[in-house]
């Protein structure tokens, strides 16, 4: 049972990974008047958040290692107590990867708009978040 939650780790890195490439700021229409300017300083602060953030796939993919790592140890621990290590360090490392790997795709994710966001403000945009 504990082996068919493994495939849903590659789904979660791709989801992770392509939420950061798709994120947009949520600029007031009112300073996008000129629509080449516009462009151009999305793309570049686009470059530049990409450049200054952790990447967000291989974030939430360290964060599942690690978080797979604590939660069989954890795991064992507890179901050593209980007469059943084996069944204990496979059950903390699903919920370890899940955790793990949740935690650090968020703030890797948080890091990236954050940077994108401040990149657009400092070039005059009003931003609406």
């Amino acid at each position: 049972m504990v082996k068919r939650y493994w495939v849903l780790l590659p789904v979660a890195l791709l989801l992770a990974a392509g939420c950061a490439s798709s994120y947009r700021p949520a600029v007031d229409p009112t300073f996008t008047t000129d629509s080449a300017r516009y462009q151009k300083d999305l793309y570049e602060c686009k470059q530049i958040a990409k450049s200054y953030s952790d990447d967000v796939g291989e974030e939430t993919g360290k964060g599942a290692l690690i978080g797979g790592a604590v939660g069989a140890a954890g795991g064992a621990a507890i179901g050593a107590a209980a007469g059943s290590p084996g069944t204990g360090a496979a059950i903390g490392a699903v919920v370890g990867v899940a955790a793990g790997s949740a935690i650090a795709g968020t703030s890797a994710k948080k890091k990236y708009e954050d940077t994108y966001d401040a990149c657009m403000r400092n070039r005059g945009y009003k931003l609406l978040k």
